[in-house]
This record gives C-alpha cells, sequence and structure tokens, in this order.
C-alpha cells in the first residue's frame, strides 16, 4: 500500500495504544476499534478496493513474537502494509490488505 495508508494506520495505532498498559479485559474492545477504524480510514482514501485487517496484540514481556502469512493474489492489483506498535507492556501488529 502506499506511503498515506501506512501513516494512516500508525497514527490510529498509536493514537488507541501510546498512554495503554496490557489488561486483558480491554483487548477484545482495543483490538476491534483499532481494526474498525484502519478500515474506515482504507475506505475514506476513495480506492475501488476492498479491505481486510488483521490486528495482532498482546502482553509485551520482552518475548519474541513471529508471524507468517500467505496469500493467493494479483500481485499488478493488490497489495498489503504492516504497521507494528510496541510499548511496555502491550505489542500489537496490524496488517492490512487491499485487494481489487
Amino acid at each position: 500500500m502506499n506511503k498515506e495508508a501506512h501513516t494512516k494506520i500508525t497514527e490510529i495505532v498509536r493514537s488507541k495504544l501510546k498512554d495503554k498498559d496490557y489488561k486483558v479485559e480491554e483487548q477484545t474492545d482495543l483490538v476491534k476499534s483499532i481494526a474498525n477504524d484502519t478500515k474506515a480510514a482504507l475506505r475514506d482514501m476513495g480506492r475501488d478496493k476492498r479491505y481486510l485487517v488483521q490486528v495482532s496484540l498482546g502482553e509485551n514481556k520482552g518475548q519474541g513474537v513471529q508471524v507468517g502469512m500467505r496469500c493467493f493474489w494479483d500481485k499488478e492489483t493488490d497489495d498489503y502494509t504492516v504497521v507494528q506498535f510496541k510499548n511496555e507492556t502491550i505489542f500489537c501488529m496490524v496488517v492490512a490488505f487491499a485487494v481489487y
């Protein structure tokens, strides 16, 4: 995806998580909120694509996290971007796919 999309997603994630501490009871709502705001921001960019957003969020205890994916798509029209965030208690990764 273009730089504008990456920047918008980064702003969304930072605004929602920068001052947060990890609390199990808040994670479901945070993940939904990040995903919904990301999809809305991408749709507002006005491109004729469908958007899929995956949000992975968990407690940061210094552990490593590996994520893998496989997709079938048209590399001429489809794209994705990844935004990562980490503070003292939370890690988050947002993957946004744009498919024609």
